[in-house]
């Protein structure tokens, strides 16, 4: 279990950091219905669904910049 979680979880990060926001998406869907919803998730979700609307912002390198606590 967690193998799975660590290999569903690299495709996440790393499918998001290429740019590639509806790969993440699929990823994060899968490890969602394996290991159920965690802030992690919902944030990479968010952000997702932000670039894919918006686009990525310009000079995007695939870190995430938090800007609340």
């Amino acid at each position: 279990k967690q193998r799975e979680l660590a290999e569903l979880t690299s495709e996440v990060v790393l499918s998001f950091m290429n740019g590639q926001f509806e790969t993440c998406l699929a990823a994060l869907g899968k490890l969602q219905a394996a290991f159920g919803p965690g802030k992690l998730g919902s944030l990479y979700r968010k952000l997702c669904e932000q670039y894919l609307q918006e686009g990525a912002p310009a000079g995007f390198d695939g870190q995430i910049v938090l800007s609340e606590k």
